[in-house]
């Protein structure tokens, strides 16, 4: 099998149209991964402009058999990330993949490999254990052999899992006495349009000081969240966003979106045709997703995490909803999927795979 790296325009839009025509006949298939790709092709963005990619076709007897590219950020400088990973089903191509892995971090002197991670945590985390749902709003979906493959291959493997909610009933398992401790003691309030840069600042520093613990998380800047949200904002509903404070300090959030992929077409890519359509179909959508849910250390036994949930209750309540899923959170990590464990069942099913080296 044959490594040829993309250098071309042409090359790049190869790469894409090989993971359109991979899933072409999968029902479930929704498209979040190429924008990210084609922002990392441009090379313009402040994400772009922080990182080194390298991305490759494999070939074999002349045909495309995959694709995938090669990731260092400089805030994640000592971690090679094998990102936008796909290919066909071939006997020995996940060994050839994990083998240039390998010589690629020796060549760029890093510690460790990561297969699962495509670029940061915000931007998708995770190869699929399963696939028997469309994936929710802007949530990784892979082949689900890519995670046979690499748990064959002995890889350390950290095992993700997402949640659904029952919200029927409109009720939420508290107590207004003990919902009242909280909101006696903290203050809650929505992201507004006129606080957008401001609140952009904020939900970047409580990002880099919630997640910093987590295996796979690395510190953002404000410049690269503002891209983020850019398009993201116009998907967002009045009260997307929560920030709870401590006598004006901030100490939490939670970020909520309604679940758009549910009237996305197969295949469809995050554009403005899905802004027309949710102008069209918006009430349509029976489900919202808890995106992010982050509190500082030594708040997150105060109630703060239960305030934050409660105070997207109160919003979401009286609309249509049905359903609430969460993304992905790491199974071991009790605090988050403690919640899930006491109120929920599981819906999806995630794992990444390390190599230290």
């Amino acid at each position: 099998m044959e490594w040829k790296q993309c250098s071309t325009a042409f090359e790049k839009s190869v790469y894409l149209k090989f993971i359109k025509t991979l899933y072409k006949d999968d029902p479930f298939y929704v498209d979040y991964s190429t924008p990210i790709l084609i922002e990392i092709f441009a090379e313009k963005s402040p994400f772009a402009r922080n990182l080194w990619y390298e991305s490759h076709l494999i070939m074999h007897g002349g045909e495309l058999v995959g694709v995938l590219t090669y990731l260092i950020h400089k805030n994640y400088s000592d971690v090679l990330q094998v990102a936008f990973l796909e290919y066909l089903d071939l006997e020995g191509l996940p060994e050839l993949i994990l083998d240039h892995a390998y010589q690629m971090a020796l060549d760029k002197g890093v510690k460790e490999i990561v297969v699962g991670l495509n670029g940061h945590v915000n931007y998708g985390l995770g190869l699929s254990v399963e696939q028997s749902h469309r994936p929710t709003f802007g949530s990784v979906y892979t082949k689900a052999y890519y995670s046979n493959h690499f748990k064959a291959l002995g890889l350390e493997e950290t095992k993700l899992v997402s949640f659904q909610y029952p919200w029927e009933s409109k009720e939420f398992p508290l107590s207004l006495e003990k919902k009242n401790r909280f909101y006696g003691r903290f203050k809650f309030r929505i992201m507004q349009k006129e606080s957008f840069d401001s609140d952009i600042e904020i939900y970047t520093a409580l990002n880099n000081k919630c997640f910093g613990e987590h295996p796979f998380y690395f510190s953002r800047t404000v410049e690269e969240d503002r891209f983020l949200f850019k398009d993201l904002k116009y998907f967002m509903e009045k009260g997307s966003l929560i920030f709870a404070e401590d006598d004006g300090k901030p100490i939490g959030f939670l970020l909520w979106y309604p679940d758009w992929g549910e009237i996305m077409r197969r295949g469809e890519t995050l554009s403005v045709i899905t802004f027309i359509r949710k102008l069209i179909f918006g009430k349509k959508v029976k489900g919202f997703k808890i995106v992010e849910w982050a509190v500082l250390p030594e708040y997150r036994r105060k109630g703060v995490p239960v305030g934050l949930l409660a105070h997207c209750y109160e919003l979401v309540k009286d609309r249509q909803f049905t359903k609430c899923k969460t993304s992905w959170i790491v199974e071991d990590n009790k605090d988050s999927s403690g919640f899930g464990d006491k109120w929920a069942e599981p819906y999806e099913r995630y794992a990444v795979y390390t190599m230290k080296l």
